[in-house]
C-alpha cells in the first residue's frame, strides 16, 4: 500500500522558530540545523554572510558542541573571550560580528536532534527575555520532533499487521465472484480512486440501483426490479455510497438529487 504517512521536514520547524526569534528586538542572529551526532548548519536568519552555513558542529567543539555534550542550554556574554570552549568555529561566528551566543539543543526524548543558535553583535547583551524565547522555541520544536518519532514508531510497530491486513484484501480481491467487491478493495489497496467522487464515478448498475432507492423502494424491492439478490443490493449501496462519499442511504440520494439538479441546470442554455 502506498505511504501516506510521509513525514515534514524537520527543517521546516527549525526554520519557523528561528524567524520568530529574529523577530525580537534583542536578537541580532538566529541559525540552527538539524543532526544526529554531528549538527550542520542549515537555517541561518539575520546573517550577512553564507559562512555559518559551512559549520558541522561536532560533539565537545565550540559552544554548541558542549551543549551537544551536556544536552543543556549554553550562553558567553562574550564569544570572543570565552573561556571553556575550543574556539573552532571563530572564523564564521566571529565574522559575523557575534557578541553575546546562546545555545539551545533540540531534544527528542533523551537524545539530541539539532541545535538552535540565538546572537547579539555591538556588545548588546544577553537578556533574560531572549534566553527565554530562545527556550521556549527550542522546546516547541522539540515536542514536535518528539511527537512525530513517536508517530514514526508506532507507525513502524503496526506495519507488520497493516501489511497482513492488505495481504488478506487482496487475496479477497482476486478470489471474489462480486465485481463490485473486487473494484472497491483494489481502490481502496490502491490509495486512491481514478474517478473523482460524484454521479461520473457511479458504474451504470450503481445508477440504477440509487435511482431506484430515490423512488423509496427497499433493497429487497430493488433485487426484484433488476434481477438481483438483497445482499448484491447492499454491495452496490455500499460501493456508491464510497463513490458519492455519502455515510448513510439518505445522503446518498440526497448527493444523487442535487448532483442530478445541477447537472440538468447546466445543461439548459443560459438566457440572455
Amino acid at each position: 500500500m502506498p505511504d501516506t504517512h510521509a513525514r515534514p521536514a524537520d527543517s521546516a520547524l527549525l526554520t519557523r522558530a528561528a524567524h520568530k526569534l529574529s523577530c525580537r528586538p534583542d536578537v541580532a542572529l538566529v541559525f540552527g540545523g538539524i543532526g544526529n551526532g554531528e549538527v550542520p548548519v542549515t537555517v541561518c536568519v539575520g546573517a550577512r554572510t553564507s559562512a555559518l552555513t559551512s559549520m558541522v558542529i561536532r560533539p565537545t567543539r565550540g559552544l554548541g558542541g558542549q551543549a551537544l555534550l551536556r544536552k543543556q542550554m549554553l550562553a558567553v556574554p562574550h564569544y570572543d573571550q570565552a573561556p571553556g570552549i575550543t574556539h573552532d568555529y571563530d572564523g564564521p561566528v566571529l565574522g559575523e560580528g557575534v557578541v553575546g551566543l546562546a545555545v539551545v539543543p533540540l531534544m527528542s526524548g533523551p537524545g539530541v536532534r539539532g541545535l538552535l543558535y540565538a546572537a547579539t553583535r555591538e556588545r548588546a547583551a544577553l537578556t533574560l527575555a531572549m534566553m527565554s524565547s530562545l527556550a521556549a522555541e527550542a522546546h516547541a520544536v522539540s515536542v514536535e520532533m518528539s511527537v512525530r518519532d513517536e508517530v514514526e514508531r508506532r507507525l513502524r510497530s503496526a506495519e507488520p499487521v497493516l501489511t497482513s491486513a492488505a495481504e488478506r484484501l487482496r487475496s479477497i480481491a482476486r478470489t471474489t465472484r462480486d465485481p463490485v467487491t473486487r473494484t472497491a478493495l483494489l481502490d481502496l489497496l490502491s490509495g486512491s480512486d481514478p474517478r473523482p467522487p460524484g454521479l461520473d464515478a457511479l458504474t451504470p448498475r450503481q445508477r440504477d440501483v440509487l435511482e431506484l432507492a430515490e423512488l423509496g423502494l427497499r433493497n429487497a424491492e430493488i433485487g426484484a426490479r433488476l434481477g438481483l439478490s438483497e445482499q448484491t443490493v447492499k454491495t452496490y449501496m455500499r460501493a456508491l455510497m464510497a463513490r458519492l462519499g455519502a455515510r448513510s442511504r439518505q445522503e446518498a440520494v440526497y448527493r444523487y438529487r442535487s448532483q442530478s439538479s445541477s447537472g440538468r441546470a447546466a445543461a439548459m442554455p443560459e438566457r440572455i
